[in-house]
C-alpha cells in the first residue's frame, strides 16, 4: 500500500463526490454508499415541530436506488432551538433513538443561533449495523482520547513544507500527477482528483519534502441558508476531510500540521462552524482532532443528556489494498467540531 487515506479524515465516500455535505434538501434523498442525506433548513422552534420532523424521518422509505441497490442508511441534519431539543430529550419514548450527534452552535459568532444546535439523525437498515460491543469499545477509545492531556508535539518540520494551493499549483500538471499517485491506491482516477482541486468550495493544503507531494487534506466550505422566524441566516461549515499521507512519512505527525494549516486559515474566513466525521477504527485522526482543539460528539451528547453514539456505518474508509473486508462493511465516524470564537481564539492573529 502506498498511503494511507482516511485514517485521518473525515466523510469521505471511496467513490469521490464534489461535496460530502449533500443536497439542501428535506426530506433525505438518495446519495453516495447506499444512503439517502438530506438538509433541513430552518430552525425548529418548538417540541411538536421536532416531533414532526424526527416522525417524517423515520417513516421516510428507504427504497432502492438508480442503480436498484437497497438503500441502507437514511441521515439528516436538522437545526434545533436547544429548548426544544431538550424537551424532546426529557420525554419517553419519543423516537429519540434516532438522534445521532448534536453539535452546539453556541460560540458560531451568529447571535441569532447561539440558543440552537446541529442536530444528526441516522437510521439503518437491520443489515447495515455494527454489534454493540464493538460500538462500545470504538466510544470508549475515543473517549479516552479526548479525556487525555494534550503533549507538545516532538516532531521536526524543517524539512517539509505545508502549502494553501494556489490556482496556479492546482493547475500545475506535476501537482496534479502527484495527486492523482497519492489517491489512486483507493480507486480514484484522475477525474476524480480533478474534482477535488478545481472545486470552488475546496481549500487544500499539501505537504512537499522538497518537491515530493507527501501529505494533503482539505477544507470544503458549505454554506447554508436558514430560516429562523421568518429571518434567513448565512450560516458557513467547512468540513476538514480528504486525508493522505504516503506510508514512508506515516507517524511523523504531517496530517496534524496539514490540519492545523487549514485551522489557520480558517481563522481568516466567514467559518462559523469547523467539523469532520472521523473514523474510529482510526485512532490517529482522533488524537489530531484533539490535538487541534476540537470538540467531539461524545462531549456534547452527555451535555444534553444523551447516549454517546456515533454516525453507524455512515460510509466505508478504505485502509487501502489490505482491506479485505466484504464490500458491504462501512465505518462508524464520530463528529468533532469546533466553532468560530474558538477558531479565531486558537488560530486567529493575536
Amino acid at each position: 500500500m502506498a498511503l494511507t487515506r482516511e485514517r485521518f479524515g473525515g466523510d469521505t465516500p471511496v467513490t469521490a463526490s464534489t461535496s460530502s455535505v449533500g443536497a439542501l434538501v428535506w426530506p433525505p434523498i438518495e446519495a453516495s454508499e447506499q444512503r439517502k442525506k438530506g438538509v433541513l433548513m430552518r430552525v425548529l422552534e418548538s417540541k411538536r415541530d421536532l416531533l414532526s420532523i424526527i416522525n417524517e424521518f423515520n417513516t421516510t422509505p428507504f427504497g432502492r436506488n438508480e442503480k436498484g441497490e437497497d438503500i441502507t442508511r437514511k441521515s439528516g441534519r436538522i437545526f434545533v432551538s436547544n429548548q426544544a431539543l431538550r424537551e424532546v430529550i426529557g420525554t419517553p419514548g419519543e423516537g429519540i433513538d434516532v438522534i445521532e450527534t448534536v453539535v452546539p452552535l453556541r460560540k458560531s459568532g451568529i447571535p441569532q443561533l447561539e440558543d440552537c444546535s446541529m442536530v444528526y439523525l441516522g437510521s439503518n437498515h437491520e443489515s447495515r449495523r455494527t454489534a454493540p460491543n464493538i460500538i462500545a469499545q470504538e466510544m470508549e477509545e475515543a473517549e479516552g482520547i479526548f479525556q487525555s492531556e494534550i503533549l507538545p508535539s516532538n516532531h521536526a518540520y524543517q524539512d517539509f513544507e505545508f502549502n494553501i494551493l494556489t490556482e496556479e499549483m492546482k493547475n500545475d500538471a506535476t501537482i496534479q500527477s502527484q495527486y492523482d499517485t497519492l489517491y489512486q491506491a483507493f480507486g480514484w482516477g484522475s477525474e476524480d482528483v480533478a474534482k477535488i482541486l478545481t472545486n470552488e468550495n475546496n481549500v487544500l493544503v499539501a505537504a512537499f519534502r522538497q518537491d515530493e507531494l507527501v501529505s494533503a487534506g482539505l477544507a470544503e466550505r458549505c454554506e447554508i441558508p436558514l430560516e429562523r422566524n421568518g429571518e434567513e441566516i448565512p450560516f458557513v461549515m467547512y468540513e476538514i476531510t480528504e486525508a493522505a499521507t504516503k506510508q514512508e512519512y506515516r507517524g511523523n505527525g504531517l496530517y496534524t500540521q496539514v490540519a492545523i494549516k487549514l485551522m489557520e486559515y480558517l481563522a481568516t474566513t466567514d467559518v462559523n462552524l469547523a467539523y469532520a466525521e472521523s473514523n474510529l477504527q482510526a485512532p490517529g485522526v482522533l488524537k489530531s482532532a484533539h490535538r487541534q482543539g476540537r470538540h467531539s460528539g461524545i462531549e456534547s451528547a452527555r451535555e444534553f443528556g444523551l447516549p454517546a453514539r456515533p454516525l453507524e456505518q455512515h460510509v466505508r474508509i478504505s485502509a487501502g489494498t489490505r482491506d479485505v473486508r466484504p464490500e458491504s462493511e462501512k465505518n462508524d465516524l464520530l463528529v468533532t467540531f469546533m466553532p468560530r470564537e474558538e477558531i479565531l481564539q486558537q488560530y486567529g492573529e493575536t
